[in-house]
């Protein structure tokens, strides 16, 4: 199969998003909350800055004591934004970190997971991409399902 010198020069040219190329900021992971044992907690947002987060019991993500629950450690896990991917790393917790019902030890997540952290389930989306109220409310109604 022939690949063009046009084709080539797309793909090893580096990426760079189309918003960004219009001054716009670039997608930033975001985490939705659509489970959690509290339903004040639930649509609670918060957009990840680059670099190392620690989410455990005393945490203020999504929303102070968002995280504060016996199954949450103290420290639980970090979540890492280099600018190009989302790492999810489990801090040794006792009752885990699951990212799309998998127990986890370190991974990568990609809008659309799903993160658990003791009774608290995080939907991870892009800040620029497509996702509505409806859609996080799709999955608060998909997450009472699955416990």
């Amino acid at each position: 199969m022939a690949t063009s010198s046009r084709s080539r020069e797309t793909t090893t040219k580096p990426h760079v998003s189309e918003s960004h190329e219009r001054g716009v900021s670039p997608p930033v992971p975001t985490l939705t909350v659509v489970h959690h044992v509290d339903d004040a907690f639930l649509m609670a947002r918060t957009a990840l800055t680059r670099g190392r987060t620690t989410v455990g019991r005393t945490s203020a993500l999504c929303r102070p004591k968002a995280f504060d629950h016996a199954l949450v450690s103290r420290v639980h896990a970090h979540l890492e934004w280099t600018g190009a991917t989302l790492s999810v790393t489990d801090a040794e917790s006792r009752n885990g970190t699951f990212l799309n019902g998998e127990r986890v030890s370190t991974t990568t997540a990609r809008p659309g997971d799903v993160l658990e952290i003791g009774p608290v389930m995080l939907l991870l989306h892009m800040t620029d991409a497509a996702f509505s109220v409806r859609s996080a409310e799709h999955w608060v109604g998909a997450a009472a399902a699955l416990r």
